[in-house]
């Protein structure tokens, strides 16, 4: 995890006019109490096995919870009304798993991040009235696809693919830009997140509960029965967190609705910009293009978010017989890096080849 957040050079003026432009709803988000039967309901959605930091399992919960259940929704009710998170539930258990069977390096390890079940019965207490209030007042443009009521991963991919087969069948090409935030939820910025919450509509006493959900947070790492000493986290929204997804769309909303030229689609951090294009007008295309990322650069950078050329990636579609001729003129950059071009890659799980053709997918 990084803590990089709190000596990112923001720029305030950008975010300030940001949040002015936002058109306000018509009534601000004040969360209400919730019922014994709403704690049955969430605690039936949340599927973690695992012990956070405080030694409860849900297991240990169902099996209590008719003696509990009073207590429990009288301390989530006191958490809402009073715009408070407890300390006790901010401490991160972080668990490194093995992306390969022997791993010699950290890159080589998965993070995951364990927190306490109560935590997250009181984040989807409030997530569940969070995304009502977003949906309603339409705030979340509808290519955010990520954790959303109705949308999924396969929302976005098959919007994507359906419109570069469209496209190719009106003899045009495709150029589709896959980018990379390099730790995104860890870099979000506190401040700059709380000014975006409060600009949606989202009174001040709901803004505060967001505020002590995000302060004083720790985590430390548990490997082989052995545990590191506390670590303060200073910058970003919590891994494992019910919250966090909803909270790194609202942080980056307003993106996609800056970009003049290209079609965009946002699961989450994974980011996409993609531009159908004549044949005979390559040069412009990139033009095109390369002006929205410069923005975009620009826009992330001003909210602390660092895109990664490096793992950034592109890949031309188009019919077989101009596919040659084009890809020798695509000159795609993110500030000063050019970015690769390749004739497939992975996006949200499935293989994308150049012809679409999808062999690659299916022989793995």
């Amino acid at each position: 995890f990084t803590q990089s957040g709190p000596y990112a050079n923001i720029n305030n003026t950008e975010i300030a006019q940001l949040c002015q432009r936002r058109t306000q709803p018509m009534q601000q988000l004040e969360f209400e109490t919730v019922e014994e039967s709403d704690i049955l309901k969430l605690l039936k959605t949340i599927k973690s096995k695992a012990a956070g930091s405080d030694g409860i399992t849900l297991y240990m919960l169902n099996l209590c919870l008719p003696h509990l259940l009073r207590i429990i929704t009288h301390l989530i009710n006191y958490c809402i009304l009073n715009s408070v998170f407890p300390r006790c539930w901010k401490i991160a258990h972080v668990i490194p798993l093995n992306k390969i069977p022997t791993p010699l390096e950290l890159r080589d390890l998965r993070p995951i991040s364990i927190l306490p079940v109560l935590s997250k019965v009181l984040e989807k207490a409030i997530n569940t009235q969070l995304t009502n209030f977003l949906n309603l007042n339409r705030l979340i443009p509808c290519n955010q696809s990520g954790f959303r009521a109705g949308y999924s991963y396969a929302t976005g991919l098959l919007k994507i693919t359906d419109d570069i087969i469209s496209a190719i069948d009106n003899r045009q090409a495709v150029l589709l830009i896959l980018l990379d935030y390099s730790k995104a939820f860890d870099t979000i910025h506190h401040k700059t997140l709380l000014k975006i919450i409060h600009s949606y509509g989202i009174s001040s006493k709901a803004t505060t509960f967001f505020k002590n959900f995000l302060q004083n947070r720790q985590q430390r790492v548990v490997y082989n029965n052995k545990k590191s000493r506390y670590q303060k986290i200073k910058s970003g929204v919590p891994q494992g967190s019910i919250l966090s997804p909803t909270l790194f769309s609202i942080y980056v909303s307003n993106f996609q609705n800056r970009l003049k030229y290209v079609n965009s689609h946002f699961y989450a951090d994974d980011t996409q910009l993609y531009l159908p294009f004549s044949p005979t007008d390559v040069v412009g295309a990139c033009n095109k293009i390369n002006r929205d990322l410069d923005l975009l650069l620009k826009l992330s950078t001003a909210h602390s978010l660092k895109l990664n050329p490096e793992k950034s990636k592109a890949i031309l579609f188009s019919s077989g017989h101009v596919y040659d001729s084009l890809i020798s003129n695509v000159n795609i950059s993110l500030g000063n890096t050019k970015i690769s071009c390749s004739t497939e890659e992975k996006n949200l799980g499935l293989t994308l080849d150049y012809k679409l053709r999808f062999k690659s997918h299916i022989s793995k």
